[in-house]
């Protein structure tokens, strides 16, 4: 099958469809060697090149980013909607905030609130487990 090519849009769809440039603006990670101009003469979006045997592990990270997440601020909103009373889509400037620090090269240097300091981070866990909160 010297003819059969691997091009994966890195990108989750949801149930409706988008403008034309949100499709032209999500990146392809393709196998390396292969050009998608040649494919696809034309082609707009970005190409990225994996090699192959590295494929189960970019699917495997894509999984994790995607669904994990997905569930975890699924279940925020959630959380947001129904024992608080506010909005979920409240989370949205949030969420994104989080990704682009996420992002960045000092990531690790990026997080914030009571898990960045660490004596209020002591403190509230010790006021949780008084307040039987585990």
């Amino acid at each position: 099958m010297d003819k059969v090519f691997a091009a994966h849009p890195l990108m989750t769809f949801g149930a409706g469809l988008q403008a034309p440039e949100w499709y032209r603006a999500i990146p392809f990670v393709v196998d390396k060697g292969v050009d998608m101009v040649d494919i696809l003469p034309g082609f707009p979006n970005g190409t990225f090149a994996l090699a192959p045997e590295q494929r189960a592990l970019y699917h495997a990270l894509c999984t994790l980013a995607g669904n994990s997440t997905f569930f975890l601020w699924q279940k925020i909103a959630h959380e947001f909607r129904h024992s608080l009373g506010l909005p979920g889509d409240l989370l949205a400037p949030f969420l994104h905030q989080v990704v682009a620090n996420a992002l960045q090269p000092e990531a690790a240097r990026m997080a914030t609130g009571p898990v960045a300091r660490v004596v209020t981070g002591k403190k509230n866990i010790g006021l949780r487990h008084e307040a039987g909160i585990d």
